[in-house]
């Protein structure tokens, strides 16, 4: 898990566990523990943002999401059928000059877009960890 970038679907438990937390204690403590793993409902890997994560890797990112949130930047892209809108989700740190590496994020989270309607069907937080 330690260099994986993932999208996770949690539950509101370890959600509200993880906003209380510090970076380092959640890439150190919860993330590796058995008690993650109980509450989390859905995950899919970001191969793609790896380059990123191994430069970076001192300074994890972390983002939580509500469903609320997710159901919104789900419905601008409905509406407005623009891919960039995906921005919204990640840090801006991620986003780098780079055009393709831009591109290869934004594919990845419109193929995620199964997991975040599922996360908004069923009313749960939505974490982004790299």
């Amino acid at each position: 898990m330690k260099n994986i970038c993932a999208l996770f679907i949690i539950d509101d438990n370890i959600a509200s566990q993880l906003l209380k937390q510090e970076k380092e204690e959640i890439s150190y403590q919860i993330l590796h523990e058995e008690y993650f793993y109980r509450h989390l409902i859905d995950m899919q890997e970001f191969p793609i943002i790896q380059s990123y994560a191994k430069t970076a890797r001192k300074n994890r990112i972390l983002m939580i999401r509500s469903w609320q949130e997710i159901n919104e930047i789900l419905q601008n892209i409905h509406k407005e059928e623009n891919v960039y809108r995906w921005e919204a989700l990640l840090p801006k740190q991620l986003y780098m000059d780079d055009a393709t590496a831009r591109k290869s994020i934004q594919n990845g989270l419109a193929d995620a877009e199964q997991l975040l309607e599922r996360a908004v069907r069923e009313q749960k937080y939505v974490m982004f960890y790299c």
